[in-house]
């Protein structure tokens, strides 16, 4: 029997370093699984809450961007996590509370759809074997 063609043995690889990962949509069945917008389930700590007006203009203030059921996490931890934008930068800031559960009130729902994914092709050349490097 021949050795596989290079572009079989590059598929097979490939195939041994796909990963499960959670896609999230706006469109699903079941619970959400986080939340874009809207109200954190994680609330900012009370001295980064902006109130004066000068700051509002400077921008120096973290905007919330989503909250993501943590149990859904590779590392599944209780509770959420709200996910905050400095508006000033590109800094975020990410907070965890264990105790409380994820609300979808007023931002937009997202749900979970199971999949398996192929790694990068630059991930790909990087962490195979010497004869597909």
């Amino acid at each position: 029997m021949s050795p596989p063609a290079f572009s079989e043995r590059v598929l097979h690889v490939a195939e041994q370093l796909a990963r499960p990962v959670l896609l999230l949509h706006f469109k699903g069945t079941g619970a959400p699984l986080a939340a874009w917008g809207g109200t954190p389930s994680v609330p900012l700590p009370v001295h980064l809450v902006v109130t004066d007006e000068d700051e509002l203009e400077d921008g120096s203030f973290y905007a919330h961007v989503i909250s993501v059921d943590a149990s859904i996490l590779p590392q599944a931890l209780p509770g959420c996590l709200s996910i905050y934008h400095h508006q000033g930068d590109d800094r975020y800031l990410v907070l965890h509370d264990p105790s409380v559960v994820l609300h979808a009130d007023e931002g937009r729902a997202l749900y979970g759809q199971a999949t398996r994914m192929r790694p990068h092709l630059d991930a790909l050349f990087r962490h195979s074997p010497l004869d597909v490097q």
